[in-house]
């Protein structure tokens, strides 16, 4: 009878890969690259895939296994860092922010160059002219750069003043919500382009705080607290 020999039927030992494990039995989901906690879950699935699958005549050298524990033990440690760091980052965020409140009574100069759509509401935009306009338009410009609306005023004195946009289309059906940009375009008597300054200064008189943001109340006028661009003291 013949004889087999050198015929080697131990299973492929595990040393320093993953590759030796058979997917179709043991399979684990793909971690997403940018999320730290799938990763750290699909490295101990593996880690356990490839104990349940060592060969059980050479086992995984416990120096080896070691090694992965401590890999592990450092993604792990890793993972808490990066959650601590967030964390920091929203509390240290949140109170860098400005306190409505605070300025009641102070001197704000408001700049707006863009409005927030929402329902079709109203919203008034302020303006300062150094010349008489012969003519003045309105613009709303979408966020892809696109111009969506105008809005002629007709003649405008010099001075500030507080537009009015209802935000309509040429279609006259309301815009849809959201960011818009602001653009006035004013011409003199002889046709040439005057220069047009949005916002304004005044004291904040009051504060809103039952919106969604914060409304300053500047000189009769409701404004959001994001269009503040500076704040002064009184005296």
């Amino acid at each position: 009878m013949a004889v087999v020999s050198n015929v080697d039927l131990s299973m492929p030992k595990s040393a320093n890969t993953f590759a030796s494990i058979n997917p179709s039995s043991n399979p684990v989901p793909q971690a997403s690259k940018n999320d730290p906690q799938a990763i750290q879950t699909d490295f101990l699935k593996l880690l356990v895939a490839q104990m349940q699958n060592q060969n059980p005549m050479e086992p995984m050298d416990n120096l080896e296994f070691t090694s992965q524990l401590a890999q592990f033990s450092a993604l792990e440690q890793a993972t808490n860092t990066n959650k601590i760091l967030e964390q920091m980052q929203a509390t240290f965020g949140s109170r860098s922010s400005i306190d409505p409140v605070s300025l009641i009574g102070k001197e704000v100069a408001v700049g707006q160059n863009t409005i927030e759509v929402l329902n079709g509401q109203p919203t008034s935009v302020s303006i300062s002219l150094a010349k008489d306009a012969a003519s003045l338009d309105a613009a709303l410009i979408d966020q892809s750069g696109k111009e969506v609306a105008r809005y002629p005023q007709g003649e405008h004195k010099a001075g500030h003043d507080a537009i009015q946009i209802v935000p309509v289309g040429p279609d006259g059906n309301p815009l849809a919500d959201g960011t818009y940009t602001v653009r006035f375009d004013a011409k003199d008597t002889s046709g040439k382009p005057l220069s047009v300054d949005t916002g304004m200064k005044g004291v904040v008189q009051s504060v809103t705080l039952d919106g969604k943001a914060p409304m300053l109340i500047v000189d009769s006028k409701e404004v959001p607290l994001s269009s503040i661009s500076r704040v002064s003291l009184t005296y």
